[in-house]
Formats: C-alpha cells, sequence, structure tokens
C-alpha cells in the first residue's frame, strides 16, 4: 500500500465518520510522525511498533498526555481501520491528564467581594451563582 493509498482511505474513512477538519489535520499529522519514526513499510506495522513508539515519545517529554494520547488515538485508529490490524487497547493505553484545579480565592478575598456589592439583586445574583456552583461540583444545595 501506497502512502497515497493510505491518505485516499484516511479521507473516505474520515468522510465516513464525520470528522471535522481540525480532526482531520491532528490525525494526519500523528500518523505521519508515526509512519515517519517506524521507517518501515506500511503493512509490516503492528501494535509492539506502536507501544515502542508511545515510550519513545513519553520518553523524549517534549509532549504533554494530551497530545500523546492525541497521537494514540490517530496511529490506533490507522492501524485497526486502515490497516486492519489487531490493537489491544490495554497494551496501548492512554495516558492519565494533569488535573489543573482552578484558583480558589481565599476566605478574605470572597468577603471582601461580597462587601462591595452595594444592592440586593446583585447579590442574589451571585449568591445564587455560589449556589449553583457548589451544586454542581458537590451535588446538593447549601443552605
Amino acid at each position: 500500500m501506497t502512502k497515497e493509498e493510505i491518505w485516499e482511505r484516511l479521507e473516505t474513512e474520515f468522510k465516513l465518520r464525520g470528522y471535522s477538519q481540525k480532526s482531520i489535520g491532528t490525525y494526519k499529522a500523528g500518523i505521519t510522525t508515526f509512519l515517519d519514526w517506524a521507517n518501515r513499510p506500511y503493512e509490516d506495522l503492528d501494535e509492539e511498533d506502536f507501544r515502542n513508539y508511545l515510550i519513545h515519545i513519553i520518553q523524549e517529554g517534549r509532549l504533554k498526555p494530551q497530545s500523546i494520547n492525541s497521537k494514540n488515538s490517530a496511529i490506533r485508529f490507522f492501524l485497526v481501520v486502515i490497516l486492519g490490524k489487531n490493537v489491544n487497547p490495554m497494551r496501548t493505553a492512554r495516558l492519565r491528564g494533569v488535573l489543573n484545579l482552578p484558583n480558589v480565592w481565599s476566605k478574605e478575598t470572597v468577603e471582601r467581594f461580597f462587601s462591595v456589592i452595594d444592592n440586593s439583586r446583585d447579590m442574589a445574583i451571585f449568591m445564587n451563582i455560589i449556589v449553583f456552583l457548589h451544586y454542581i461540583i458537590f451535588g446538593r444545595i447549601i443552605l
């Protein structure tokens, strides 16, 4: 299978799935870097090559977990859908993302914020926002 045939099959599969242009570009970039790294005939690529590539880019340390996971999805799509290979998702698992917690105001900052609200309408709006967020985060209403 030539590279042109691969890209034609990919385009067909992308259209069938309704992928956005951004997704198509991301998948193509991930597949291209994998193919360039492997430097082997496409038909010979398998799960071991996939795993070795993932280990390689993780050890390089240049990419964030979400970028590595994006490449993971693209390569899995290529191997399974285009080449018809068996890929065990447990052996090519996605990385756990880093949870970025939001900045939280101190109690003093919250008190200062509410102390400058000078009308009941605005106070009611902000109090409802707090109750709503608390419900979304903790699943219960605070009173």
